[in-house]
């Protein structure tokens, strides 16, 4: 039985590498070689913060198995390295690599060739590690009450829920942030238009605080989209010749 996550992939180019090297490696090679080889990966896409917040990119990855990451041919991606990745990745200052498994999707596993595989604009990630004591009423509050109010918002598209299950920090500046171990619990809340986040049915600063008011750790970012790539991989997997061609 196939297990729905995501690839998180947070990056912080530093001082010894170009925002230009960074995006022309990313881009054209770290992404494509995902995207075309393995058919689990159904979205790939580049963000960029407008949260003002570090790390100031991001690759996100649907994948319809996460049994994908402990692929051989996926594993060997690590020891098969161009020498360009190889230098890059031991230059910059931070790639936050974080795994996650899907608890819930407002919109079902896309298929390559469903419109909905098709990256947001705009992308809210919210993340908790409620206490213990009041995981259950975390969910109940996630589930019942913030997500149908999300769905009220004009521009909203989609709303998925997933728990962290694994995290590898490196880079330059990646002792600074050894001790922040990401939050446990990931919402993803994808919207059309920046101007969703400011419409008076979002969501307030406030709501559920007397659920999340007790989470030991909390992190929210908001980014932009820069780039989606298409499945390319899954697609030519899908019996449908035809609407490929």
């Amino acid at each position: 039985m196939s297990s729905p996550g995501l690839l998180f992939v947070l990056f912080e180019t530093g001082d010894q590498v170009s925002e230009e090297e960074f995006h022309e490696w990313y881009g054209k090679e770290h992404i494509p070689l995902r995207t075309e080889n393995f058919s689990a990966f159904r979205t790939g896409a580049r963000y960029k913060a407008i949260d003002a917040s570090k790390p100031k990119f991001a690759g996100v990855y649907t994948v319809s198995d996460s049994s994908v990451f402990t692929d051989p041919a996926y594993i060997a991606l690590r020891a098969s390295r161009s020498p360009r990745e190889v230098d890059l990745i031991k230059r910059l200052a931070v790639m936050d690599r974080r795994i996650y498994s899907l608890i819930s999707d407002t919109t079902p596993m896309p298929n390559a060739l469903d419109p909905t595989s098709i990256s947001a604009s705009i992308i809210v990630c919210n993340s908790f590690t409620p206490v213990q004591s009041n995981e259950q009423a975390f969910h109940n509050w996630y589930e019942n009450e913030y997500i149908p109010t999300l769905k009220q918002v004009p521009g909203w598209h989609r709303t998925r829920r997933f728990k962290l299950s694994d995290v590898q920090v490196v880079g330059l500046e990646a002792q600074v942030r050894k001790p922040f171990d990401p939050p446990t619990f990931l919402e993803v809340s994808e919207f059309d238009a920046l101007s969703s986040l400011h419409n008076p049915k979002f969501p307030s600063d406030t709501a559920g605080s007397e659920v999340i008011g007790s989470a030991t750790l909390s992190e929210r970012r908001v980014f932009k989209l820069i780039k989606s790539y298409e499945p390319i991989a899954a697609l030519r997997s899908m019996k449908t010749p035809d609407v490929i061609a």
